[in-house]
């Protein structure tokens, strides 16, 4: 069974290589909002601050597929529109089998501090719980990566874990590394 990913497929031209390609079985993208259009989910990664591919297109071509999605969510502001256009799929999702990961740096990791995690957890979490609940949540911390020799500590998994257990997350459902190429847990849905 294949499970490559195509990373970063925030263009279009990198969603239909992504699309057409038969080693790949899930997709990640980047969303941010638009510095240019105002309440515009857009696929971008930071730093870039705009894209001329919204997250509507985004969805239109790669919903209903055999591909896994994996939203990777840079900026709050996105998530709650993401979110409810995801709803909006959920049965074309469901009768493809589409897995959809719903990712976000919450908590600081490595390096970092708290006022660098732009998306809250709490709120993260409660938008997935209620508007996309059959999404597979990913949880992770934002690093910095332009430094060397750091290491996650009891601490920070602790922090994550306590997160979890206030979600009711920690026994209601599968906890592991999180996937597709990102540091931090995935949780499956309940079974």
């Amino acid at each position: 069974m294949k499970f490559g990913w195509a990373h970063s497929c925030c263009s279009a031209s990198a969603l239909e290589r992504a699309l057409s390609d038969d080693g790949v079985r899930n997709i990640e993208t980047d969303i941010i909002m638009s510095s240019q259009t105002d309440d515009v989910p857009v696929m971008a990664h930071p730093p870039s601050t705009h894209s001329d591919f919204s997250f509507e297109d985004f969805m239109t071509r790669a919903a209903g597929t055999s591909k896994g999605l994996k939203l990777d969510f840079k900026d709050r502001a996105a998530v709650r529109p993401c979110l409810e256009r995801v709803a909006q799929d959920r049965l074309k999702l469901a009768w493809s089998g589409q897995s959809v990961w719903l990712n976000a740096d919450v908590l600081a990791g490595p390096g970092m501090t708290p006022d660098a995690v732009s998306i809250d957890p709490n709120e993260f979490i409660s938008q997935c719980q209620h508007l996309y609940p059959e999404g597979i949540l990913s949880l992770g911390w934002k690093v910095d990566l332009g430094r060397t020799g750091l290491c996650y500590t009891a601490a920070h998994c602790a922090e994550m874990r306590e997160l979890l257990t206030r979600h009711g997350l920690v026994d209601q459902r599968s906890i592991g590394p999180g996937g597709g190429g990102g540091d931090g847990f995935t949780l499956s849905p309940a079974a």
